[in-house]
């Protein structure tokens, strides 16, 4: 239908007739003084067709109307309760803008009235017994509304009961002509003539469809402040389940006692026969069973239990409630907490799994003190040991002292023989020999400086208390200290003869295979770290001294000498290729045990938790909070730094 359509609806006449009769109606503008509001009514009603409620101040014994709204039923029909609840809902959801547009006025009271007792009985009770799950929400959500306005205004909307001939919203829900609008005009404008009187003589009649106990609500003052308690959730099927379970009764100071079974005991008081009955979320509730886990030496949940009820105390469903106490004490938490999963085993660096140059990437650490004799008396003696990232060769120093100066001289040495390396990796936890400290103050000193500042040699510690970072080095210290042990055994030697063993260990582990060979391959020697740092060894891979050229002292022609060149240059590819092709392929493989999906990803930045230490026992371990956490290229979070009591601290979950 067009704007220039003619309306032959049979009721546009009507229509017509009742927009030119509102012209002659006038509506009082007066609300409320600026003295404020005393109270708020919200009345509310629905009928099969719509549902709305309407809103009143009342101040100094005058009564207005403020506000209404109404809505139509929905398309899809619902149970009258249901609309009636949706009433109720629709006014709470309007109630904020009405509290606002009061602006520094507040009123003292509010009061929210309908005339369905079964909608009154599910506010009240806070349950509804049946499958609706839309009234179930609307519930919710009323509760919820409610007690928002509870925590901004300091008190919450008390429910009350009408009547329908005297509720003020039946006229928006049951449609009604002109002329019987102007009967019920002052009804509309100021609501009922008790609104006025000062104090609402809310009705006394019988209730059939509230509980004995919800009549009491209603009727009383303080009602909504229990609808937000344990007590409102516990009115419908849950007290008289418990009363009948544990044969409920009130003693003669008022408390809520359990009659329980075992009255006849004689060996205990009548206090533990007969305990108080707690609320199980109550706080006065947390803190008894605090109390008494304390009293129990912070023993397990059924201990806490047991001390509960030995004092006369219970808690309904008290084993869940004392877990979930429990699960909140800290000295418990840091003595009972698992440690972290950590996740599956990260790629490998880029400085293991290229070929390069020996030692162009060096893991460093120290060994325990070895006694040698220096005359008549025994001194120590450390070992350093290179470890190379990438063809696993090591080169072993022995140094007097972990100092400073020792470890220049002996990197001194060191890059004498095979080149400055581009980057130093070095185990800086504490609980192994302490040589962290040492690198970190090895770069500021002046003897560095001097020697090797122009070198830009880069210095990589590993995260602390992450030995698996550095296996490299560390399974290299494990194999020296194991042919050490078994050469020297008990005996004594000197400290000449200790350079000797060393310099034949060293040559062994760098003659050892990087590969598995089999008995029946003989077409090639086994892949060594010594075949990519002295090629030259193997008597294949240069000129012969049995050659007649040699023989006759004569030089080498220069077709000999090219062709010797590229028998060594295949062989240099062949064994390149064997290190890519055997030795770096078996690396592929993962180790078994990690999790798939680790705990580790589940923490985040500012939680608080407890450093495991590998010299002190579970009492002296420390606390920290995470302040920030590092991925790797996974996604996975491989390390964190954390703030302990003690400072900062680089931590890995590799």
């Amino acid at each position: 239908m067009s704007w220039c359509h003619q309306n032959t609806c049979p009721y546009g006449k009507s229509f017509h007739l009742i927009l030119s009769e509102l012209g002659t109606i006038s509506f009082p503008r007066r609300a409320f003084s600026e003295n404020g509001v005393d109270e708020l009514f919200l009345f509310c009603d629905a009928s099969p067709e719509a549902y709305g409620f309407a809103a009143y101040t009342v101040q100094d014994c005058h009564s207005c109307l403020v506000f209404s709204k109404a809505r139509v039923a929905p398309l899809k029909r619902k149970t009258l309760p249901t609309l009636e609840l949706m009433a109720v809902f629709l006014a709470f959801r309007c109630l904020p803008t009405i509290l606002r547009s009061f602006g520094r006025f507040s009123p003292s009271e509010i009061h929210v009235a309908t005339d369905s007792q079964v909608v009154l009985s599910w506010i009240v009770s806070g349950t509804i017994v049946t499958k609706n799950l839309f009234a179930r929400n609307r519930l919710r959500d009323i509760q919820q509304m409610s007690g928002e306005l509870g925590s901004a205004l300091g008190f919450v909307p008390s429910f009350r009961y009408i009547p329908t001939a005297e509720n003020p919203a039946d006229l928006i829900t049951r449609g009604l002509t002109m002329q019987k609008f102007r009967t019920c005009f002052q009804l509309w404008c100021y609501g009922p003539s008790w609104l006025s009187s000062g104090s609402a003589p809310w009705t006394t009649q019988e209730l059939p469809c509230l509980s004995r106990r919800s009549q009491e609500i209603v009727r009383s003052s303080w009602n909504a402040a229990i609808l937000h308690g344990e007590e409102s959730h516990s009115l419908g099927k849950t007290v008289p389940g418990l009363v009948r379970a544990l044969d409920l009764f009130i003693d003669s100071d008022g408390l809520i006692r359990s009659g329980g079974r075992i009255s006849r005991s004689l060996h205990f008081n009548v206090e533990i026969k007969h305990p108080i009955l707690l609320a199980k979320h109550h706080p006065v509730t947390r803190l008894i069973i605090m109390d008494a886990h304390d009293r129990c030496q912070h023993l397990g949940v059924a201990s806490t239990l047991a001390e509960l009820r030995r004092h006369g105390y219970w808690v309904p469903k008290g084993r869940q409630a004392v877990k979930t106490v429990l699960a909140s004490c800290a000295l418990c938490r840091k003595y009972n907490a698992r440690q972290v999963m950590p996740p599956n085993v990260a790629n490998l660096p880029a400085s293991r799994i290229e070929l390069e140059v020996p030692f162009k990437h060096t893991g460093v650490d120290f060994t325990g003190h070895l006694w040698v004799k220096e005359g008549d008396k025994e001194v120590k003696v450390y070992l350093l040991i290179f470890t190379c990232l990438s063809v696993r060769v090591v080169h072993v120093e022995a140094v007097p002292d972990m100092s400073v100066l020792s470890f220049l001289q002996a990197l001194v040495r060191f890059t004498n023989l095979y080149g400055i390396p581009s980057a130093i990796y070095f185990d800086n936890a504490k609980t192994f020999l302490g040589g962290g400290r040492l690198f970190k103050r090895l770069v500021l000193t002046h003897d560095y400086q001097q020697k090797f500042g122009s070198c830009l040699i880069k210095f990589c510690p590993i995260p602390l208390f992450s030995p698996w970072v550095g296996g490299v080095w560390e399974r290299s210290i494990q194999t020296i200290k194991n042919c050490l042990f078994k050469v020297v055994g008990r005996g004594q030697m000197n400290y000449f003869t200790l350079l000797t063993i060393i310099s034949d260990i060293q040559r062994a582990i760098n003659n050892r295979p990087l590969t598995y060979r089999e008995s029946a391959e003989t077409e090639l020697e086994a892949v060594t770290p010594n075949m990519f740092l002295r090629p030259n060894e193997s008597p294949g891979l240069h000129l012969s001294l049995n050659d007649a050229d040699f023989a006759a002292h004569l030089p080498p022609s220069r077709e000999r000498l090219l062709r010797t060149m590229r028998v060594r240059d295949q062989c240099l590819e062949k064994f390149r290729a064997l290190w890519y092709n055997e030795y770096l392929l078996s690396l592929g493989e993962r180790p078994q045990g990690r999790s798939r999906v680790p705990i580790w990803n589940r923490l985040k930045v500012g939680d608080v938790v407890l450093v495991k230490s590998p010299r002190k026992p579970r009492p002296f371990w420390v606390l920290g909070i995470i302040l920030e956490m590092f991925c790797g290229e996974d996604g996975v979070v491989r390390s964190a730094r954390v703030r302990q009591g003690v400072g900062m601290q680089y931590i890995s979950t590799h």
